[in-house]
Formats: C-alpha cells, sequence, structure tokens
C-alpha cells in the first residue's frame, strides 16, 4: 500500500467514526427532547387537530364485528358516539386540550412522583362498574394491573394509551377498540 492510499484508507477510517460517534448523540438528543415535559403553548399547538388512532375510521370495526362480541345496537350506537377525550399524557401526566395540567396540587405543582398518574387513578376508581365482559376482555385484575402500568408512563393521547396497553395485553384490533371506548364511556 502506498503513501496515497494508506492516507485516503485513514481519512476514510477518520470520517466514519466521526459519523458514528455523532450519531448516538444526535438519536439521544431527540428521545431526550421527546419525553421532556413541554410548555403549556406548545401542547396545545401540537396536538391541534390530532385524531387518537381508536377513533380514526380506519380502525373503527364493523358494526358486524361488534355484534360478534355480544354488543347490542344501542350500546354500539354509544360507543361509536363517544368523542376524543382531548387529554394527552406525557410520561403518564395528563394535560387538558388547552395543555392546562390536570395532576396540580394546593400549590400549583405538577404531582406525579411517587404517586399514580391522573389517568390510572381514574380506571382504579371505573374498574368495579366496566361490565363483566370487558373486565374479563382485560383479563382480570393481573390484566388491568398490566395495562395500568402501560398508561402510567405513555406519552401521547390517553385514548392512544389504552388502546397500545390493550394490544399489549394480546387483544385482536377490535376488542382492543371496544375495552377502549368502553372505558373511556366510564372515565371520562
Amino acid at each position: 500500500m502506498d503513501f496515497s492510499k494508506k492516507k485516503a484508507s485513514q481519512l476514510l477510517i477518520a470520517i466514519l467514526a466521526s459519523v458514528v460517534t455523532l450519531v448516538p448523540i444526535g438519536s439521544s438528543a431527540t428521545v431526550f427532547a421527546e419525553t421532556t415535559p413541554k410548555n403549556e403553548e406548545a401542547l396545545s399547538v401540537d396536538r391541534n387537530g390530532y385524531t387518537p388512532y381508536v377513533d380514526r375510521i380506519e380502525n373503527i370495526p364493523s358494526i358486524d364485528e361488534l355484534k360478534e362480541l355480544g354488543l347490542s345496537d344501542d350500546e354500539i350506537q354509544r360507543l361509536l358516539s363517544i368523542k376524543p377525550s382531548g387529554i394527552y399524557l406525557i410520561n403518564g401526566a395528563a394535560y387538558d386540550r388547552n395543555g392546562n395540567s390536570l395532576e396540580k396540587n394546593n400549590s400549583g405543582a405538577i404531582s406525579t412522583q411517587g404517586k399514580l398518574s391522573w389517568a390510572v387513578k381514574l380506571l382504579r376508581a371505573a374498574w368495579d362498574k366496566l361490565p363483566k365482559g370487558v373486565q374479563n376482555a382485560i383479563g382480570g385484575t393481573a390484566g388491568f394491573s398490566t395495562l395500568l402500568s402501560i398508561i402510567d408512563t405513555y406519552t401521547g393521547a390517553v385514548e392512544d394509551a389504552v388502546l397500545e396497553g390493550c394490544k399489549a395485553l394480546g387483544m385482536s384490533d377490535t376488542v382492543a377498540w371496544w375495552v377502549t371506548k368502553t372505558l373511556m364511556a366510564f372515565v371520562l
């Protein structure tokens, strides 16, 4: 290998090493920025016009699929009429559609550390009121505990947190939709 080829290969290695070194820094900065709570103005702008996955046309099960779950026409119509809550979670902390915290203590500071998140508290309170079919689909109290742990750290629309938790429990898309909409009806 002559001198110019050796220099070229060293230069190439130096460039590749710098690219490999810089990529993880850029990625971690992006991840950090996404998990850092945003100010209230940014929250309301980021969610402007956002439709949770559960409410998007392509994710709504057909009436026949819902009837296969044993739902009546009236129950189906009630589930289909539930509007998105507009509640957004950042690491489990809840904000309303205007970006105002739903978890402020008496001093006005957000209080989530060491306590259950707002959404988890509401869901726990609703557990006994849920239809037995929904409780069974969740997997009883053990499945419900798993669902709550997913929601407690979720960032995104509260409906998306519940839907993702249901899918993590192994529910089909139709059952996950039904459970999510039912929980939202009882909680919000």
